[in-house]
């Protein structure tokens, strides 16, 4: 039954992609058919920065990638009652620039400014100032989540005649979050949370406040195939203080608390954190360092994110997102390169004390990112695992190793085709056993920027090596580090970048700024048959080292709609179904292990 599923699943995937292909025989050409006339369109997209690039970014014309990836249809007109506020703000600001307590004066300021638009925000029909006014020009973008679209983040360079870019303060890191623009004399953007941004103490003292509150429903059957049923609510709180002084030293703090309800299954690790740490550092910064700005970052607490997120990344979907002890952090970065090199510890989540580092694991390295040839973007890395204390495996035996990852990741953006390869290999020893490893990703693509609800479609192929025998005279199987394994290999988790073959499509639909639905459909294989699955955490949770159960997992379809209320907040309802393969029937001790699963979850995110 669970074949039958899965043959007509693959049938529906080709229907698909015959539709799909023909709808871009059909849509070649759209854009001279159905050219855009709304003001504010912007022209052939560029490639953005991904999230090392974050904070300082590569350019100035990708600042915003992460926020617009589809030209954004939003009114340029300012409502009368908000210029009004902004002008007001102007001369309050200047007055202010006279008194001895300027900072306080401009707090006055924008806390009134706050009062006011706190009555406009009630008219909830008013979609030009109300609560659910999105995509207006006094507004900042709102935030776009690394798992909600398939690709590299994208940046356009805006035509000669369209208005300047709308400000997208938020990053895929969350210590990289951008407020200067308040500072700027013209800027022409208000928000009720202003008063806590860019505050100042005395002349050389700035200080910001920001935080999130997120709430997951989340109904999961058979979702670890382990044949259980678990419904049950996730809940996060942070709260972020970034203080900067004389322009050139920094602290940062961002603390937040991580709860669940009841489940009928033992809760997963970072579901529950009481109270906790995910970024404590200070930083001291220097410009005009071979025409860029060096920075170096040092305190007890760090998260890290490079490149496209598939081997480090802060991994904010789980509710407890990941974290490093001991970080001391280089940066630079300028408009065509930005270069990181760190050393870190590793933290293990503790649900109810802070967390520790795993103090024989060390994870370092370097990562560049060149971004200086028009519609393209380079990476080249290096990264260093070293476990001491025996926690890995190898062969069936426990011991120490050392993983040295080196790797390169290529994209494209031109004139609405995409592409990107990444490809990656680890060498070093696993318990006394030489380590001969790789990954690699190809993926192209296409975006109709300019047609009806902006589709997007990629073909992407996922491969990482794994174990041909289970006592041979390497080891094979790639270790994913720290990556967030749920954008690229289904949002259930079932499958990790150790030990697979999938091939994916991905499709995507935009309409306008405020409604979003993709579609993403996998396809997996074991590399080897006598390897084990690894789950989204790089845990093997099903193996056959005869190898006769096959290297068919199954494929799975997810679908996931979001809908953005307000640059705060917005909406994800997401549904996945996994169609169960051979090896999957095969190595279940039980016929409810034996059937696909099904996840279901909705989430409700407030940032400010």
């Amino acid at each position: 039954m669970c074949r039958r599923r899965a043959d007509g699943g693959k049938r529906i995937a080709g229907t698909i992609l015959i539709l799909l292909l023909m709808w871009d025989r059909a849509t070649t050409g759209m854009d001279a058919r159905f050219p855009h006339s709304e003001p504010g369109v912007a022209a052939p997209p560029r490639l953005a920065a991904s999230s090392v690039t974050s904070g300082r970014s590569l350019s100035s014309r990708v600042d915003a990638a992460a926020s617009d990836p589809v030209p954004a249809r939003a009114s340029f007109s300012i409502p009368p009652e908000i210029e009004s506020l902004l002008d007001r703000r102007r001369i309050e600001f200047s007055d202010c620039a006279d008194s001895p307590h300027a900072g306080a004066c401009r707090f006055r300021s924008k806390l009134g400014t706050a009062r006011e638009l706190v009555e406009s925000k009630s008219r909830l029909g008013d979609l030009e100032v109300g609560w659910f006014a999105l995509g207006r020009s006094y507004q900042y973008a709102p935030t776009v989540y690394a798992w909600t679209s398939s690709g590299p983040p994208v940046g356009r360079t805006p035509a000669a005649d369209s208005p300047p870019k709308r400000p997208a303060p938020f990053k895929p890191l969350w210590q990289d979050q951008d407020w200067s623009y308040l500072d700027e004399p013209g800027n022409r953007t208000i928000d009720f949370f202003d008063f806590t941004k860019r505050n100042r103490i005395g002349d050389e003292i700035v200080f910001d406040v920001s935080g999130e509150f997120r709430w997951q429903g989340r109904v999961e059957d058979n979702r670890r195939l382990t044949g259980e049923q678990n419904d049950f609510n996730l809940f996060r709180e942070r709260l972020a203080l970034d203080i900067r002084y004389f322009g050139r030293i920094r602290t940062y703090l961002d603390v937040f608390w991580a709860d669940a309800s009841r489940q009928s299954v033992p809760p997963i690790f970072f579901d529950i954190n009481h109270g906790d740490m995910l970024n404590a550092f200070g930083e001291i910064s220097f410009d005009d360092v071979a025409e860029g700005r060096l920075s170096f970052r040092m305190g007890g607490r760090e998260q890290l994110s490079f490149g496209n997120q598939r081997l480090v990344s802060t991994l904010d979907w789980a509710n407890s997102p990941r974290t490093f002890d001991t970080v001391p952090h280089l940066l630079y970065r300028s408009d065509d390169l930005a270069f990181d090199a760190f050393w870190s510890q590793p933290n293990r989540v503790l649900a109810r004390e802070l967390d520790r580092a795993e103090g024989d694991l060390q994870f370092f390295g370097a990562y560049a990112t060149y971004s200086g040839l028009e519609g393209r973007l380079f990476d080249l890395y290096y990264l260093g695992l070293l476990d001491t204390g025996g926690k890995l495996e190898a062969n069936g035996r426990s011991g120490d190793a050392d993983i040295h990852t080196i790797g390169t990741r290529w994209q494209v953006d031109r004139d609405g085709r995409l592409a990107e390869i990444e490809t990656a290999y680890q060498f070093g020893t696993r318990v006394g056993t030489p380590i001969n490893a790789g990954m690699a990703t190809a993926g192209v693509g296409r975006r109709w920027a300019k047609a009806f609800c902006a589709p997007e479609l990629w073909f992407y192929f996922d491969y990482a090596s794994g174990n041909p025998t289970p006592d041979g005279p390497s080891y094979q199987t790639f270790h994913q580090l720290f990556p967030l394994g749920h954008k690229y290999l289904g949002y259930m988790d079932l499958v990790g970048r150790q030990n697979i073959l999938d091939a994916n499509v991905f499709l995507k639909f935009s309409f306008d700024t405020r409604v979003t639905f993709l579609i993403w459909y996998h396809d997996f294989h074991l590399a080897s048959a006598r390897d084990a699955l690894y789950n989204g955490a790089g845990v093997p949770i099903r193996r056959d080292e005869s190898g006769r159960a096959g290297r068919y997992v199954g494929n799975e379809l997810d679908l996931l709609l979001v809908l953005v209320l307000n640059p705060h907040s917005d909406v994800q309802i997401g549904i996945s179904n996994f169609f169960a393969g051979t090896f999957v029937e095969r190595t279940s001790r039980t016929s409810s292990e034996a059937q696909g699963g099904t996840f279901f979850y909705t989430q409700f995110s407030y940032r400010f």
